[in-house]
């Protein structure tokens, strides 16, 4: 787990919070990505870790945002696929496909889903990192796996704390500052600062 201490040098953060957003690899255009981490000053200091627990549950096509706490989420490793069936047509559930549908379908550093479901049922398929949201891949179709995979590198913005139920698309993340993640840090200290009325981050590791 690494820890992340995010100090606030600004005097005045004009209602702004810093978003800490994960990028995920091979996105759909139609993906929508969270805020993963919205971190707003107290005393000038914020805090959050990062361990790197993949989940995921599914939800029926153009619903609310959901939540890490449904009864179908599953926990995944890279290389884990699962199948989302549905018995009453209605309510969704997912089972572990087994290795071998895994193995044609995924790479060994991917999740996946798949939709199973029969009657055909399209659903969004919400994905989270350490049990906050990272994005939502919307409108699965019948028989087609979406896949997750992401590397250490996060991305962060200052800008007004998202409202509910906001997304941002991948292009929102090249205007960001990128931050790799050393392999092995425990602690990272950023300092946000305002320089000559632009934002600015810097980053410090430890083992």
């Amino acid at each position: 787990m690494t820890k992340f201490h995010v100090h606030f040098n600004a005097a005045d953060m004009d209602g702004k919070a810093v978003l800490v957003f994960i990028k995920p690899e091979s996105l759909q255009r139609n993906s929508r990505i969270h805020a993963w981490q919205v971190l707003t000053a107290t005393e000038g200091l914020a805090e959050f870790s990062h361990s790197g627990g993949i989940s995921v549950n599914v939800t029926s096509a153009d619903s609310e945002p959901s939540t890490p706490r449904l009864p179908n989420t599953a926990h995944l490793l890279p290389g884990q696929l699962y199948e989302a069936v549905s018995k009453d047509g209605r309510s969704l559930v997912l089972h572990n496909a087994g290795p071998a549908l895994a193995q044609t379908k995924l790479t060994p550093e991917q999740c996946g889903v798949i939709n199973k479901a029969k009657p055909f049922m399209e659903f969004d398929c919400h994905w989270f990192v350490d049990d906050r949201p990272v994005v939502t891949m919307p409108r699965v179709d019948t028989n087609m796996t979406v896949s997750f995979q992401y590397l250490n590198h996060l991305y962060f913005t200052v800008a007004k704390p998202p409202i509910a139920g906001q997304t941002y698309s991948i292009g929102d993340l090249s205007h960001m500052t990128r931050y790799v993640m050393p392999i092995g840090a425990r602690v990272v200290d950023i300092d946000v600062a305002r320089e000559n009325g632009l934002w600015a981050f810097g980053f410090s590791s430890s083992g």
